[in-house]
């Protein structure tokens, strides 16, 4: 409320429909004013449109994207997917099983000595290893994660991420303060592509051995050294190609 409390009416109604259509379509908005104010029904605000986008969105080559709209959305398929897994391992009693049956159970569980505790959920993400110079990653399906264990992916130490970021690259750029944009970045690939810190470090060793991440090829054609940052290492494009060996020639 704070950071829209100078928007006029349109404006603000304007803001809120942007955010309805980005959780709707779960994608950055299109870099399309006349598409979007179409969507949106406000065809004749496309200035007040354009505002509200230089405001409070970013524009990217893949549209219009805002960090906390993304982490919402990545915090709703996390549930999602926590949900399905739970689901695959029984979820709630059958509507035919009796409630004095499983209260009977239990409190047989109990009087043993052995409380009932959440079976193991399987998970398929596949951490980052080095292998021969190449980030790759190695299957999971046959290591089982805990629901603890994933509570505590859902945990993203971001200041244990950026003081590995520092010890491993300390030649690359410091971070000086944990922006929105950038923890939205160390989360979305904590919870998708690097789930333990140990993988994290993996991942910045990779970095290290590629000149042109690391600012030792000279620049041609009148451009500026080009070094990479935390920002630029955790974004999801960039990430990518990073793992694909697109920078270790």
């Amino acid at each position: 409320m704070r950071d829209t409390a100078h928007l006029t009416l349109v404006e603000d109604g304007i803001y809120r429909r942007l955010l309805d259509l980005y959780y709707l379509d779960e994608i950055p908005l299109a870099d399309n004013i006349p598409y979007l104010a179409r969507r949106i029904r406000a065809r004749e605000n496309e200035k007040e449109i354009e505002v509200i986008l230089m405001e409070f969105f970013e524009k990217t080559e893949s549209g219009w994207t805002q960090a906390r709209c993304n982490m919402e959305i990545l915090e709703y398929h996390e549930i999602c997917s926590r949900n399905k897994a739970n689901g695959k391992q029984g979820g709630r009693p059958k509507k035919t099983q009796s409630v004095m049956s499983g209260l009977r159970e239990k409190t047989q569980s109990d009087n043993s000595g052995n409380p009932d505790e959440s079976q193991p959920v399987t998970s398929n993400q596949e951490p980052v290893t080095i292998t021969s110079n190449t980030l790759s990653f190695s299957s999971t399906e046959n290591n089982p994660e805990t629901v603890d264990n994933l509570q505590k992916r859902n945990s993203i130490p971001y200041q244990q991420i950026v003081d590995i970021y520092h010890q491993v690259l300390p030649t690359l750029p410091k971070v000086e303060k944990l922006t929105t944009k950038r923890k939205g970045q160390i989360a979305a690939r904590w919870r998708t592509d690097l789930t333990t810190t140990d993988q994290w470090r993996n991942y910045f060793d990779f970095v290290s051995q590629s000149k042109w991440l690391m600012g030792k090829v000279a620049p041609t054609n009148g451009r500026k050294l080009f070094r990479a940052d935390i920002e630029w290492l955790t974004n999801e494009t960039n990430f990518t190609k990073i793992s694909e060996n697109k920078y270790h020639g």
